[in-house]
């Protein structure tokens, strides 16, 4: 199983209010930054794969450069626990077994403390730049996620 955590990207400085903050659009810079992390991933994801957001207006940009089936998901908004995110996940889990992709997009620290959980098995919050992604690859058998790659936007 492959699971993909990609920080939504650039969209400014976040606002006080979180209801403008959560309709925050992706800044130019961002919607470069998304698109070229798009065509990265379209050359090496398989033909199917599921896509879940945050949202939120900038996770939801970010993820819909790489598909046009986004499910957004709530437990993904700014604000939620590690453990609405793990089940956010694992509704998904059936199809990340049958096509064996799941691209998740987000928000820090929730993102960083999901990559850390799977990863480590300990709850910190480890940082995901803006645009940037961590694949996760885990066999069924195995307790913890290895990570396949971890890449910035800078980098694409």
């Amino acid at each position: 199983m492959n699971l993909i955590i990609w920080r939504h990207a650039d969209a400014g400085d976040s606002l006080q209010d979180l209801k403008d903050d959560l309709e925050r659009s992706l800044s130019e810079r961002g919607k470069k930054q998304a698109s070229r992390m798009s065509r990265w991933l379209e050359a090496r994801l398989p033909e199917s794969f599921a896509v879940v957001s945050s949202p939120a207006q900038r996770a939801l940009q970010t993820a819909v450069t790489l598909s046009s089936k986004v499910r957004p998901e709530p437990r993904l908004l700014p604000g939620a626990s590690l453990e609405e995110a793990l089940q956010a996940i694992k509704i998904d889990e059936a199809h990340m077994r049958k096509s064996g992709h799941l691209v998740v997009v987000g928000h820090q620290p929730l993102l960083g403390q999901l990559l850390s959980h799977l990863v480590s098995g300990k709850e910190t919050c480890w940082s995901i730049k803006k645009g940037a992604l961590w694949w996760l690859q885990r066999k069924d058998a195995e307790p913890f996620w290895q990570v396949k790659a971890a890449i910035g936007p800078d980098l694409v």
